[in-house]
């Protein structure tokens, strides 16, 4: 795919959209819990009071749900950062096999991937694009004990971009209960502009949240490895 540079003419540069893969059963979920079994996981997700990831955890310019984290995310916060190292990272049952990946990226801020440590050492070189903090509880959820590979690194995506074109995409507005509204981008009519990620390594959408990768980022996690991931190819508008 060919689109013009900044400076020279024309610049040869792919771009992707990075999601799960549906395909392969090296796709693991992980939730967060105050005990190492996934039955922790789902007593966290319904409970009203206490710690809920979903609400709770903050950046720097907000927290999960709100619109200064969509639009200029940020790091964790130290508060985060400690509430998170209190409790345990647990995944789906792995039936033992060792995982490059657990979870992968999310419209949802509070889901972040965790990658192994290989992976994470890799990645330092987008720092500017990424916040890596290591995670040490992390439990296979049927056991209860640590899942191989670790220890293992939670994925914050610092970078910000508005990159979808208007024109050639098509953006949803979906309206919340609580009266507030969140826009998407919807089905495969979908191009990004060059202007705006021209220089993107990896980035979360400013608009939709989605997150997308350059074929460079594309390329150091696939030598490392990095099954369960999808990178799904989004073109350049013209």
């Amino acid at each position: 795919m060919f689109w013009a540079g900044r400076a020279t003419g024309v610049c040869q540069m792919k771009f992707f959209e990075v999601e799960r893969d549906f395909e392969t059963d090296m796709f693991r979920r992980f939730g967060w819990s105050e005990t190492p079994l996934w039955a922790g996981v789902l007593a966290i997700a319904r409970r009203q009071s206490g710690w809920l990831p979903s609400r709770d955890i903050r950046f720097e310019h907000g927290g999960a749900q709100s619109y200064g984290a969509l639009a200029k995310g940020g790091r964790l916060t130290p508060a985060t950062l400690e509430t998170m190292r209190a409790h345990y990272a647990v995944a789906a049952p792995t039936g033992g096999k060792p995982m490059e990946v657990i979870d992968c990226f999310s419209i949802i801020l509070s889901q972040m991937p965790l990658v192994s440590a290989p992976l994470a050492r890799a990645l330092e070189v987008f720092g500017d694009a990424l916040e890596l903090v290591e995670s040490t509880r992390v439990t296979d959820g049927e056991t209860g004990a640590p899942v191989e590979g670790g220890p293992f690194w939670l994925i914050n995506v610092l970078d910000r971009r508005d990159g979808w074109d208007r024109a050639r995409s098509e953006i949803v507005v979906i309206p919340r209960a609580d009266g507030t509204s969140a826009n998407a981008v919807h089905g495969t009519r979908r191009a990004l502009r060059a202007d705006a990620v021209a220089d993107g390594i990896i980035w979360r959408d400013s608009l939709t949240s989605n997150v997308l990768c350059s074929d460079r980022f594309r390329e150091v996690a696939q030598a490392v490895g990095c099954g369960g991931w999808f990178f799904r190819e989004v073109p350049i508008a013209d």
